[in-house]
């Protein structure tokens, strides 16, 4: 008999985009394997677990309390979770076992990679940020330094001991295809959208909008994470020069490393018209993604192949036109161009920014209604849960 082990820092009832995704692949998963399934995570339980069959078994380890948006409580909090996986998969991991896992946290990689050549199991690596080399864009390393130089080539090591890889972007695949000598194991699968549950607020009946009385304006918003490889800088340089009215406004909704930096920064540069409003309540996710015009994506220069903003498939199916800020041929602007439902500007160009920013704001009501509704199109014939969630499936259970 053999077992499916899920290892993932977040699971069900954790709010937030991974967590989301994880949970609907291992419950899809749950349903095909025949035999036993168990799941690790650090996500605490509020109620009564969810179990689909009564072969799964899941092990909360719990949350180290430790503040992810500290670089030093985040380092650490990846070392107690590897250390506590690592005991987990040390136990429980069998021979001719599969293993699913995460790129977070990140050193756990390295250790299922050594596992592997002493213990045979069949290893599938599901693949949201590259490590390390998202620390060169985040500020937090150089291409030059001997640590990052060798930590690359520790985790090219690990990245190559999986039997199968899913990355989630074609520029994602390319960058993958370096870290390994057999590209044939990787496997593009995107996100999806949750068109199900995700629809469409008019900006007269929004709470978030009428609760900052700016219902009427024109308004941009970025949603969800607020962290160091998003490019916020470029961002807040380009609306220092954006022609804001008294008709437009900007939106930040969400926290993270640079809430505070964003907060800051809009009083030290008066840009009245920006707003940042924390984290939303769960419950007003759906107001959240329709609490604007135009929904803004943003990727830091360097980004290329390293992350795909899963905020991007929320927005298109809240019906709403993308306006991304990333390479021209990254895994999003690929989407835009390829379903006509948005705009592309590069990162750290704050004057070509500001002008499309321009640019989109004297659009007519029925261009803008037109893209959204391209994006939500777009949702439901090709990143729907139904047309993607079989493929983890299928890679993952083979």
């Amino acid at each position: 008999m053999r077992t499916l082990l899920f290892f993932t820092e977040y699971y069900y009832p954790a709010q937030n985009s991974t967590s989301f995704y994880i949970s609907k692949i291992i419950n899809a998963c749950a349903k095909k394997w025949a035999d036993n399934l168990r799941i690790f995570c650090a996500t605490p339980n509020r109620d009564e677990e969810p179990l689909v069959r009564s072969n799964i078994r899941i092990v909360r380890f719990g949350n180290s309390g430790l503040n992810k948006n500290h670089l030093l409580g985040r380092l650490l909090k990846f070392l107690i979770l590897t250390l506590k996986f690592s005991i987990a998969a040390l136990f429980c991991v069998k021979k001719y076992d599969t293993v699913f896992a995460v790129t977070n946290p990140a050193f756990m990689l390295i250790f299922l990679a050594a596992l592997r050549k002493i213990r045979p199991f069949r290893f599938v690596l599901l693949v949201y940020d590259i490590f390390p080399e998202v620390l060169i864009p985040g500020g937090l390393s150089k291409k030059e330094s001997i640590k990052y130089r060798l930590a690359l080539s520790v985790f090219n090591w690990a990245y190559d001991s999986a039997d199968s890889i899913i990355v989630i972007g074609r520029d994602m695949q390319e960058v993958v295809e370096k870290k390994t000598k057999d590209p044939s194991k990787i496997v593009f699968i995107p996100n999806w959208s949750d068109t199900g549950h995700i629809t469409s607020v008019e900006k007269k009946d929004n709470p978030i909008l009428k609760r900052l009385g700016i219902e009427k304006d024109f308004i941009f918003s970025i949603a969800g994470n607020m962290g160091r490889t998003q490019g916020l800088d470029n961002l807040l340089n380009a609306l220092s020069l954006w022609d804001q009215n008294n008709h437009s406004a900007f939106l930040f909704m969400g926290g993270g490393a640079k809430e505070v930096f964003l907060r800051n920064e809009k009083e030290k540069r008066g840009l009245s018209k920006v707003y940042v409003t924390g984290w939303i309540p769960d419950e007003e996710q759906n107001a959240m993604l329709s609490a604007c015009d135009v929904a803004v994506i943003s990727l830091a220069e360097g980004m290329y192949g390293l992350s795909v903003p899963s905020k991007s498939y929320f927005n298109m199916a809240a019906g709403k036109p993308l306006l991304l800020i990333a390479d021209e041929h990254s895994e999003i602007a690929r989407v835009i161009a390829e379903n006509k439902i948005g705009w592309v500007v590069p990162p750290n160009n704050p004057k070509a920014l500001a002008n499309t920013l321009n640019d989109i704001q004297k659009l007519s009501q029925e261009e803008l209604q037109r893209l959204g509704e391209n994006a939500r199109k777009t949702a439901e014939s090709l990143y729907s849960e139904e047309k993607v969630l079989p493929q983890y499936v299928n890679t993952i259970c083979a």
